[in-house]
């Protein structure tokens, strides 16, 4: 019995736990143009693992309103001392910019976005991607980074933690899908954002 503590406590100590971050972000609160807020619909699920950040997208359109995907755009918080991303996986079909404007919802941090005349890839409805991204900074990162900071603006007019192109809809309509919290939300997004932000550096 002994023997099989000592191994597993020189496990521990030769294998650290690996610490994972989970954060969800589901889209629908508002749309770019006559198209229904609630009709486009997804999920951008953040999983952070030590410097590895993993984007899972699902196309939550359905019919009669189904759309595909084609973009997804989300931000990085200044104090996560983030410096990059680089996208590991899929390595074909897809691109990552920095930097892109989506007109209302202003300048998102980061975008994936599909080959369009190269390879071009959607996400079709009920389908999920799994973007896998390097990151490159101080750390220690956490899934949170990804979750609680807004697009510049101006150029728009709507402030939005994420955001995704819908394409390919009813009539060949397309338009932007963003989630814009609450007023109320926004309130207690700044007071935890402010404990988190203080406990993160505490414990640098």
């Amino acid at each position: 019995m002994r023997y099989v503590i000592a191994l597993m406590v020189t496990l521990l100590v030769v294998c650290p736990v690996r610490k994972t971050f989970a954060e969800t972000i589901i889209l629908s609160t508002h749309s770019s143009d006559e198209s229904p807020a609630f009709v486009l619909d997804a999920t951008l699920e953040f999983i952070v693992v030590d410097s590895t950040l993993t984007l899972e997208v699902t196309n939550d359109t359905t019919a009669p309103d189904t759309f595909d995907i084609s973009e997804v755009h989300f931000n990085v918080l200044e104090s996560a001392g983030v410096t990059a991303l680089a996208l590991i996986s899929p390595t074909e079909g897809w691109f990552l910019r920095t930097n892109v404007d989506t007109g209302m919802f202003g300048v998102f941090d980061f975008t994936v976005i599909d080959g369009v005349g190269e390879v071009p890839t959607q996400i079709l409805p009920g389908e999920t991607e799994a973007f896998t991204f390097d990151i490159s900074g101080g750390g220690p990162f956490y899934a949170s980074d990804f979750t609680s900071d807004f697009s510049t603006i101006p150029p728009g007019d709507m402030p939005a933690l994420a955001a995704a192109k819908f394409v390919d809809g009813p009539d060949m309509d397309s338009a932007y899908g963003a989630y814009v919290p609450e007023p109320g939300s926004l309130s207690l997004l700044a007071l935890g954002l402010t404990l988190f932000t203080f406990r993160r550096r505490t414990h640098r």
